[in-house]
């Protein structure tokens, strides 16, 4: 993990209000061996500032809204790798099937979603940092959305701190009047 990730992550847990009961059984976080095996699994090299995420904050629930998924994180929601079968699996067998951004949807990683059932993903043919594995993030309607997917931020990072936490989804969806009045710094840990 690099300095600036980690510092990064570790100020954010630190603002970030927990929303999870007392009781709550968390998913732990993720490993480095986690790591290199899902990007040896799908042949994709994770982004770093999302590695260290992953270490740090892990997999669950930011602002209220957004589902953010790990590798090998215990039930089905909370695994990147599954949650990426699954998707795959059902985007395809949609109404979607013959949409003509097919070949960008067969190729993304999917590590977000939201609660309007929109997914947000990494598109490998989108490098934007070859040394630190970074890539643009994608904003991927409903299977049943004939909105066009579009990329929204440059990095994990910025999808966290700008798009999210930032504010930005708020510009994005403005026109719908989602998202208003929600806690920006909260966080509920995926649980088991």
């Amino acid at each position: 993990m690099s300095d600036e990730h980690t510092s990064r992550w570790m100020e954010l847990s630190k603002r970030l209000v927990n929303t999870n009961q007392e009781d709550t059984v968390v998913v732990p976080l993720t490993t480095p061996e986690e790591l290199v095996q899902f990007e040896r699994e799908w042949d994709f090299q994770l982004p770093d500032s999302y590695k260290a995420f992953c270490q740090i904050i892990g997999a669950g629930e930011i602002a209220e809204t957004f589902q953010i998924t790990t590798p090998y994180a215990p039930g089905t929601y909370s695994d990147l790798s599954q949650d990426n079968r699954m998707w795959r699996e059902n985007y395809f067998n949609d109404t979607i099937g013959s949409w003509k951004w097919r070949r960008q949807l067969s190729r993304v990683i999917r590590f977000a979603s939201d609660y309007t059932g929109a997914s947000y993903a990494w598109d490998p043919v989108d490098i934007v940092d070859v040394d630190r594995h970074e890539y643009g993030v994608y904003y991927m309607p409903r299977a049943d959305d004939l909105e066009r997917p579009r990329r929204i931020e440059a990095t994990f990072a910025r999808f966290i701190e700008v798009f999210i936490l930032g504010g930005g989804f708020q510009k994005t969806f403005r026109k719908s009047g989602l998202l208003d009045n929600i806690e920006l710094l909260t966080f509920s840990k995926a649980s088991m």
